[in-house]
């Protein structure tokens, strides 16, 4: 607490006259690294567009997001389970809101015949995020890969991956 009232520029004390507790400044932390979740996978469900656009969309706008928060995307990685029981439950609802509307984005993309009619909506929205959440433990500003080289990376490898056949615009042998 004292480096964050440090950070704010107030003194410690003074702190809790915006936050109450430590606890409540995590949950904080935790709800704004996840609004842009929540709201991405309402939208994508809303969305009429064709299952691989959604899908650009979605790992386009999670991983900008994560860039965007890259620090709170990072304490709610490591820090979100030590949430009291209550709110612990809360961000496995808005996580769990945001997986059904990937494999509901699935499931949308094999009706289309866009994506392999074999895979399991539930394992692949999983490898989705999977692959899109590892970033924020890699990721640095200043790395070898932007995050546009991040996103095009990534959007190809998902696509490709669900048997969507994409034109990348540079070889997979060029090194970086």
């Amino acid at each position: 607490m004292t480096e964050v009232a440090e950070a704010a520029g107030l003194l410690k004390g003074s702190l809790y006259h915006y936050i109450r507790t430590k606890e409540d400044l995590l949950a904080a932390i935790v709800e704004e690294a996840h609004r842009g979740t929540a709201v991405l996978g309402e939208e994508t469900l809303a969305s009429q567009a064709p299952a691989a656009e959604k899908l650009r969309l979605v790992v386009e706008r999670h991983l900008r997001g994560t860039e965007k928060n890259l620090t709170k995307v990072q304490v709610l990685f490591r820090e979100f389970s030590t949430l009291p029981r209550e709110r612990f439950a809360g961000v496995i609802e808005r996580r769990d809101t945001y997986e059904r509307a990937i494999r509901e984005l699935v499931r949308q993309g094999q009706a289309e015949g866009t994506f392999a009619a074999h895979l399991d909506p539930r394992l692949t929205a999983a490898a989705v995020l999977a692959t899109l959440n590892s970033v924020q433990a890699w990721f640095r500003p200043d790395g070898p890969m932007s995050m546009t080289e991040i996103i095009d990376g990534f959007t190809d490898l998902l696509l490709r991956s669900v048997g969507v056949e994409t034109h990348p615009s540079r070889r997979p042998d060029e090194d970086r």
